[in-house]
């Protein structure tokens, strides 16, 4: 009888920490459902964050397309003193002479949509800003640029009027494989990369 009650104290003594055994076990058990619960919204979430991230670089990219389309007819110049009080007309009359003296282009007011400085004064070489001219044809504008080579040692540069992305995209470009092989055609920027000719769409492909 005595050894009964023996046995019987000693499962009491053991009964709370069986209690509190229990007890940590149930609030461990719905504290784990929670975190999966929570694993699998914070997933989800993340996954919904990953589209929204991957739908916002396709609407970037489409934008930046959409504008450097629009600029496909224009062209930047690079050198040519400024001076105060100049006009468009006085732009127009130098572009004209520059492209037939130095390009053997010739080419009429006619053939120019836009012609005008762009930027903020002192940016440029020789502190001159580039002068943006927009040309009725692309036939005309193709003509002008593939014949740029010719401006080589004359102080004068001609490159395309490219969107802040894409200079961007050249610099980084220029910085990693040098500026003999980094050029650009119709907006699309091209590297040599391993005597390999590569069109870069990003930064993933420098």
């Amino acid at each position: 009888m005595a050894r009964g009650r023996s046995q019987s104290t000693k499962n009491n003594d053991n009964f709370p920490d069986e209690l509190v055994t229990r007890i940590a076990d149930h609030i461990f058990q719905r504290l784990d459902d929670r975190l999966a619960k929570m694993d699998d919204k914070l997933g989800s979430f993340m996954n919904q964050v990953n589209n929204n991230s991957e739908a916002i670089r396709t609407i970037e990219n489409k934008v930046d397309k959409n504008e450097q389309y629009d600029r496909l007819n224009n062209l930047r110049i690079y050198g040519i003193k400024e001076s105060p009080g100049e006009n468009q007309e006085v732009l127009l009359k130098t572009v004209t002479s520059l492209l037939k003296n130095k390009l053997n282009i010739t080419v009429t007011k006619e053939d120019f949509d836009r012609c005008h400085r762009v930027g903020v004064s002192g940016t440029g070489m020789a502190g001159d800003r580039p002068v943006l001219v927009r040309f009725v044809s692309f036939l005309v504008r193709s003509e002008v640029y593939q014949n740029k080579r010719l401006l080589k040692k004359t102080g004068f540069v001609i490159r395309e009027d490219l969107t802040g992305n894409r200079i961007k995209l050249v610099k980084e470009a220029i910085n990693k494989y040098g500026v003999t092989n980094v050029w650009t055609v119709n907006g699309k920027v091209f590297i040599l990369k391993n005597n390999n000719k590569v069109c870069v769409a990003g930064s993933d492909d420098i």
